[in-house]
């Protein structure tokens, strides 16, 4: 229901696709507009891997919100970005962050099967290293988030 998939040349995944990050501020403040989002979670500015779509979703919210684009009563949160060992330490992570964050979310067994089995769907995507990250990730089992609102 609070989903939107961009369909737009401008957004197209890719390492070597770079979104401008007033084409992605507008995309977020346009949907905003339709569902009145009380939280917008977004990626920090390393965009966990350093993936450069992730880092301009993370500076087009950022945008959005510091231009007035999105109401100023939205909370906006960011998925942190941890180093490598905590990165691939799966659930070894949760202990850590149980108690280094102050928002944080443990997936369930059912809810990492789901997420396994939904990324299965994007064979393309599903390159041996991304095999292992669906292993050992701990993104896949735990995601602390923290607040991005000044």
């Amino acid at each position: 229901e609070h989903l939107k998939i961009a369909d737009n040349e401008g957004l197209r995944d890719g390492l070597r696709n770079m979104w401008r990050v007033e084409h992605v501020g507008e995309e977020v403040s346009e949907f905003a507009r339709q569902v009145d989002p009380d939280i917008i979670i977004t990626f920090d500015r390393y965009g966990v891997s350093g993936h450069p779509n992730h880092v301009a979703t993370s500076k087009g919210v950022n945008y959005a919100y510091k231009n007035h684009l999105i109401c100023n009563e939205v909370k906006i949160y960011n998925l942190e970005s941890v180093n490598v060992i905590r990165k691939y330490s799966s659930f070894v992570d949760c202990f850590f962050s149980s108690f280094a964050s102050k928002v944080y979310n443990i997936a369930s067994l059912k809810d990492i099967i789901n997420i396994q089995g939904a990324m299965k769907h994007h064979k393309s995507q599903l390159t041996w290293f991304r095999k292992l990250y669906v292993i050992f990730s701990r993104y896949m089992v735990v995601n602390t988030l923290k607040s991005a609102n000044v």
